[in-house]
């Protein structure tokens, strides 16, 4: 009796338990609901947001059940029960408009989710250019009869048709029969497949109609995801596995139809990584582009058939490389549009031989003037671990500075126009050219007397072409230049001793030959050029002997006269400043009267002249000299006809 008075207690416990979390729920909710009718379910709210109004209108039955509640029962214990009654009440109308909204905005006419439509493949794996077939499956397992159906393809644009042995046509559209209830069917289509390998293509299928009971179409679509594996245009690349960071090697490029459709529009970009580039190209198959030199095309690739292209691969890669990358990616033309069809990739050990050059001229000094000798000594290291063979040196001269001639008189090399080539027939050691060998070629060269540049300067390149020992095919390249050195100006000098002019006219008094004890009047004739550079502080001196005399009698064609200086026996002429290209005779007319010691011999007129000058270009000091003048005339022809000893 005990047990079962304690039961009562419990359940009315849990009873008052859930009346008061039941009163609090429908009281919130009951209060949600009256604030938002009294807010919204006004004449503002129907004309501005007539959908808030909608809803308080639909709230407003609770509304007023609550507001009747507060005027009747609020605060009457006495109407408890019916309290309790009221309030479920309400709690189950909040939650009917709740499911009713709910399966208001989620209901649906269409019978889509009840139609089966999948896009099957007859391969798993498909190469870019093969031949496939694609089936399209559907099935309405709905209650509905579908009529107008029509199934329509969306393909890559790749995608060639075939359309003898496909359903769908060009317009990829065909027209399925009315789908009864539980219905099915399939079309299938054919092509090839041309797109870029390795990546996925879409190929969706959609099937519209709508149902017999209604004007509205539907409509239900599937795709399947295909990424190609490779691609029936296969390329390969040919060359050596190893290549020099400097130097070139043949290689080969090879494309082939594997497929067993002729491929239109084969195209091969050139272009390659950074420090690789390409030349001497020569194509069995195809064309070089018109507008692009490092494009080939080839227009149309027989299946099974190949095409080639050569070319010489030249590589300039940085010294911590040790492998590359050699790629090409052939392309497709369909239309407008290029498709890749994969990248050949070959992978090459880079060999770094590395030589060591150093040109120097054999004078310490920056300057060297216009007819000066020197020489140029090229010493050659194999600084590298790789072995090298066959090497050629080559010099360029520039001919404008460098007197061609003499060098060729005075070096072995062989010489074509301004370049001098040294090889293992000069010397044995370019034969082979092992790690840590060192070889030192020389050429002695001279500067032309008169250099025909405004600011000369020489600079020589030297070339050094060898073969990689482990590398037949190869070419390996290195270059360096000596050092510019500046060309000074220089004053060419030229002196003679004249009786008739070279027109036959007479210039020198007294008997020819010149006898003993008689005076005879003789010219002494000097010119002077300046090559290419201002020349400053120009002095030509001219020494003669005890028993010359200079009569006072002179010409010059440019500046002041000749001065005589008697006590020293000197004759001198000086010019501020000279410029480049300009030529100055100097004029004078010498006596002697012969004495008996000088019978027979011919007597000199003048011991030596002497021009010295400053070169404003190389901020240099010149001198230049000729020796001794005498009366033998070696270019007057007429004067030495008459006789130029003494008698």
């Amino acid at each position: 009796m005990k047990r079962n008075s304690t039961d009562r207690h419990r359940a009315l416990a849990k009873w008052r338990a859930f009346f008061i979390v039941n009163s609090l729920i429908s009281g919130y909710t009951t209060v949600v609901l009256m604030k938002f009718v009294e807010t919204h379910l006004t004449k503002h709210h129907l004309l501005h947001a007539p959908h808030k109004w909608f809803l308080a209108f639909l709230a407003s039955p609770v509304h007023f059940c609550e507001l009747h509640y507060k005027r009747k029962y609020h605060l009457t214990f006495s109407h408890a029960k019916k309290l309790f009654i009221f309030d479920m009440g309400l709690l189950l109308s909040v939650l009917i408009l709740f499911g009713a909204t709910i399966y208001w905005f989620a209901y649906t006419p269409t019978v889509e989710h009840a139609i089966l439509l999948s896009v099957n493949a007859s391969q798993e794996r498909i190469k870019s250019g093969e031949y496939v077939s694609y089936t399209v499956e559907y099935t309405n397992t709905s209650n509905a009869r579908l009529v107008d159906a029509i199934l329509s393809v969306q393909m890559p644009e790749g995608f060639l048709l075939d359309e003898t042995h496909s359903d769908i046509g060009s317009s990829h559209r065909i027209s399925v029969n009315d789908l009864l209830p539980g219905a099915s069917g399939h079309s299938s289509f054919s092509g090839w497949f041309y797109d870029i390998p390795e990546e996925q293509h879409s190929i969706a299928a959609f099937l519209y109609y709508r149902q017999q009971d209604r004007q509205e179409p539907e409509q239900r679509g599937a795709r399947i995801l295909t990424t190609l594996r490779g691609s029936v245009l296969e390329g390969s690349i040919v060359i050596n596995d190893r290549i020099l960071a400097n130097g070139s090697v043949p290689i080969q490029f090879v494309l082939r139809n594997t497929g067993d459709k002729t491929l239109e529009g084969v195209r091969l970009p050139l272009q390659g990584a950074e420090g690789l580039q390409f030349d001497e190209i020569t194509i069995e198959t195809g064309h070089i582009d018109e507008e692009n030199a490092l494009l080939w095309v080839v227009d149309d690739l027989e299946p099974g058939a190949t095409a080639s292209l050569s070319a010489t691969l030249h590589s300039s890669l940085p010294r911590e490389v040790r492998q590359q990358d050699i790629e090409f990616t052939p392309t497709l033309s369909l239309g407008d549009h290029d498709l890749s069809q994969g990248t050949t990739t070959k992978i090459v050990d880079v060999l770094h031989p590395q030589i060591d050059i150093e040109a120097v001229y054999d004078t310490a000094s920056p300057f060297i003037a216009s007819g000066d000798t020197t020489g140029i000594s090229v010493a050659i290291a194999n600084s590298s671990d790789v072995a090298l063979d066959h090497l050629s040196v080559t010099l360029t001269l520039p001919g404008n500075i460098v007197d061609l001639a003499y060098v060729r008189s005075h070096s072995n090399a062989t010489f074509t126009g301004e370049t001098v080539t040294f090889t293992a027939s000069h010397n044995a050691a370019l034969e082979s050219f092992s790690p840590g060998d060192r070889v030192v070629l020389n050429l002695p060269i001279r500067i032309k007397e008169a250099v025909q540049s405004s600011s000369p300067r020489l600079q020589v390149p030297v070339d050094i072409v060898a073969r990689v020992t482990d590398i037949p095919e190869s070419t390996f390249e290195a270059r360096a230049s000596t050092a510019p050195l500046t060309i000074g100006g220089n004053i060419i000098l030229s002196a003679e001793s004249r009786y008739y002019t070279a027109d036959g006219d007479q210039l020198g008094r007294g008997p020819l030959p010149a006898q003993v004890g008689k005076e005879s009047k003789y010219w002494a004739v000097m010119r002077l050029t300046n090559t290419a550079t201002k020349m400053g502080n120009v002095v030509l001196t001219a020494a003669l002997p005890p028993y010359v005399t200079f009569t006072g009698k002179s010409s010059v064609s440019l500046g002041n006269d000749l001065v005589y200086d008697a006590a020293g026996k000197n004759v001198s002429w000086s010019y501020r400043s000279l410029p480049p290209g300009e030529t100055v005779g100097l004029f004078m007319e010498l006596a002697i009267t012969p004495v008996e010691a000088q019978r027979g011999t011919s007597p000199v007129l003048v011991n030596s002249i002497t021009v010295t000058a400053h070169d404003e270009s190389t901020n240099q000091d010149i001198s230049r000299s000729l020796g001794r003048i005498d009366i033998s005339l070696p270019h007057d022809a007429l004067g030495r006809a008459r006789g130029t000893t003494v008698r």
